[in-house]
């Protein structure tokens, strides 16, 4: 998992950097915030595909220590993105 960090530029806007760019998700985005985080997410995209990608995202982070489960998680990930399918929503991290 890759992990950008953005400050904002003198006009208070972010730039989305090119690595992210180039991956072609960004032409247009929908933005989800409150008062601590915000998601941001290609738009039109079903709501049960982000809320997946952010249980893969939760999963990965809550595991930093254990290297062992991090290669299960990330073989769950590549399944999940090859065979589109959503994760449960009661799975525990």
């Amino acid at each position: 998992m890759v992990k950008f960090t953005q400050k904002l530029d003198r006009n208070n806007k972010i730039y989305i950097t090119k690595p992210l760019r180039q991956t072609g998700l960004f032409n247009k985005v929908e933005i989800v915030p409150n008062s601590k985080v915000a998601v941001l997410y290609q738009a039109g995209l079903k709501t049960s595909d982000v809320l997946s990608s952010l249980k893969i995202i939760m999963l990965i982070y809550n595991c930093k220590r254990n290297e062992k489960q991090k290669t299960k998680i990330a073989r769950l990930s590549a399944w999940w993105l090859k065979k589109k399918r959503s994760f449960p929503l009661d799975l525990q991290p």
